[in-house]
């Protein structure tokens, strides 16, 4: 999905970020769609086909009324980033879409119009620089602010008779071990997807539960070592995970669809993800549900959501622009992907969040882009994701050890 990570600047105000949010944002310009007559066809693709049909599309449709003659399409597309840099290959680019992980600020340009002349400016938008280009223009702007932690049932929880979320990696594996005795799979992965894993190896969410601090992202593209003891940390917490049984029974099986099933009927408990995740499975029929940060975690990142930017190819340039600036305007897109908004006012009202932020752990913002790094992955052709099924799915210790080995010999190599 997903995307994924980049800064949040937060300014404090009781337990809960007041950075965020809102539903007071006026673009400094009025938007292109008050100021011209609007016409031509536009395509806006998103990974959240969940909603694509129903409240992304109300959106669309609600803007087709407001300037008649114009056509918005939503796509829902499930393997997003592949399926966008087959088509963006092809010259097949939608009109609009959110960053994808290969692109680095020195090539945004290379697929974006700049949008400068929306009137969004870092006063206005969180994450504003993220959406800049090398040469200082913005090409992009992201719609929200995405926490990080363990998403629980608390009728899983209830059953299992566990009465405090777990603060200790102790008291983690005891609550894993009383809800696999009541029949609960203690934590969910969506394992066949791959992408879900996210958290466990992510650079950003790994270096701030391990170490407290943002800084040591930084350190990757200047190291041999990709798994490094700060990853390898994350790695074996889940491959024990897996060995003790708390994890789904048929691992390899297990997919997201069924994952949120699952945990809306507390038959699963537990997965690590961004608040951005409850609100679907409230949608499902889950009632009880809360957040608490990852067990032993010695902070809380807060990151950008996805980063939406206008085709360079587009056909339809001055409407893509203004369908745009109609999604960002009061937070409209936001609330229909369950997010709190990145437009700077309101304090978020998100439950979820709050009692994620209550546990009082720091909140660490995920600052800056390691371009570096990016240009590593990209060129390594590592998936961290994939290499951590195999670390999870090794027969024995010599076989998880020889996956770290490998994959840091790759990692070395191309840094040469």
């Amino acid at each position: 999905m997903l995307v994924k990570r980049v800064i949040l600047i937060i300014l404090f105000a009781l337990p809960v970020i007041s950075v965020s949010v809102g539903c007071t944002y006026k673009s400094e310009k009025e938007p292109v769609s008050k100021t011209s007559k609007l016409s031509g066809k536009i395509v806006f693709a998103t990974n959240r086909i969940d909603i694509a049909n129903d409240r992304l599309k109300a959106l669309g449709t609600e803007f087709m009324k407001q300037n008649p003659g114009t056509e918005v399409s939503i796509e829902g597309i499930k393997d997003y980033d592949q399926t966008i840099e087959t088509r963006l290959a092809a010259g097949e680019a939608p009109d609009i879409y959110n960053f994808i992980e290969m692109m680095t600020k020195s090539t945004l340009s290379d697929y974006y119009l700049p949008i400068d002349n929306l009137g969004f400016t870092k006063d206005s938008i969180a994450f504003y620089s993220e959406g800049q280009g090398s040469d200082g223009k913005l090409y992009g702007v992201t719609e929200g602010v995405i926490y990080e932690g363990i998403v629980y049932n608390k009728k899983a929880f209830e059953t299992a008779g566990i009465k405090a979320t777990p603060k200790t990696i102790g008291e983690f594996y005891s609550v894993c071990e009383r809800l696999k005795a009541s029949g609960i799979t203690p934590l969910g992965t969506a394992f066949k997807d791959q992408w879900p894993l996210y958290p466990w190896s992510s650079v950003e969410y790994v270096t701030v539960a391990q170490t407290g601090s943002i800084q040591h992202k930084f350190q990757y593209s200047k190291q041999d070592k990709i798994i490094d003891e700060v990853m390898l940390n994350s790695f074996e917490l889940i491959r024990n995970l897996h060995k003790k049984g708390y994890l789904e029974e048929d691992l390899v099986s297990s997919n997201w669809d069924r994952l949120k099933w699952e945990m809306s009927e507390a038959k699963v408990a537990m997965y690590y993800v961004g608040n951005w995740f409850p609100p679907q499975l409230v949608d499902n029929g889950a009632a009880e549900l809360g957040m608490f940060p990852y067990p032993g975690g010695k902070a809380i990142l807060a990151s950008a959501a996805k980063i939406w930017g206008v085709s360079k190819d587009t056909k339809a340039p001055e409407l893509a622009k203004a369908f745009l600036n109609y999604l960002m305007m009061d937070g409209k897109l936001a609330k229909a992907e369950y997010l709190i908004s990145s437009l700077k006012g309101v304090v978020p009202s998100d439950r979820f969040v709050k009692e994620l932020l209550g546990s009082g752990l720091p909140v660490v913002q995920n600052e800056g882009i390691d371009e570096k790094y990016k240009e590593l992955i990209n060129k390594s052709d590592i998936n961290l994701e994939a290499v951590l099924q195999a670390y999870i799915l090794a027969a024995d210790d010599i076989e998880s050890e020889k996956i770290v080995k490998t994959t840091n010999e790759k990692w070395a190599a191309v840094r040469k």
